[in-house]
């Protein structure tokens, strides 16, 4: 169970702690411990080892929600607000997976500079969240928006390189 804990249901984490890095081993020394403690006191340190393997367990699932799942409850809420079309988004994986569409991340310098390769993928919609490049702070406070829900930002996009070339 432990093998398969921690070779087939790997930690997928995007935070890089050090308590992320050590949580793969934590199987591994609560079997070290019971192995072990079975030479002096085992059911006391067997029991102790069980217990303190339970409190991570449910921290870190506290922890994931929180983390994770209430900024994919934000984002689903907001998808409702999309209209048709590609979309532009600093989590593309996210909003593919929630919306299914093909979307595109932003550029961390902004849209100006990758306007005519932004052309090929042809998106249509700008979200911006609260955490975003700040290349996008000003179109995040006073850009005119289509919609918005719990922080996300939802704007028409088309390039200027495609508005330019249409107009030829």
């Amino acid at each position: 169970m432990f093998i398969a804990q921690s070779l087939l249901w790997t930690l997928h984490s995007t935070r890089g702690s050090y308590f992320h890095s050590l949580a793969a081993f934590l199987p591994f020394g609560i079997a070290l411990a019971l192995a072990g403690s079975s030479r002096w006191s085992a059911r006391p340190v067997a029991a102790a080892s069980l217990v303190a393997c339970a409190a991570v367990s449910i921290f870190s699932l506290a922890q994931w929600d929180d983390s994770f799942n209430a900024t994919y409850r934000r984002r689903a809420a907001a998808a409702a607000f999309l209209p048709q079309g590609r979309l532009l988004a600093i989590d593309a994986a996210a909003w593919r997976w929630i919306t299914g569409r093909v979307t595109v991340v932003t550029p961390a310098d902004g849209l100006e500079r990758a306007a005519c390769d932004l052309r090929r993928t042809d998106p249509r919609v700008l979200i911006l969240e609260p955490a975003h490049f700040s290349a996008y702070d000003q179109q995040y406070s006073e850009g005119t928006r289509r919609a918005e829900s719990d922080g996300i930002r939802i704007f028409d996009y088309r390039s200027r390189c495609d508005v330019v070339h249409r107009q030829r």
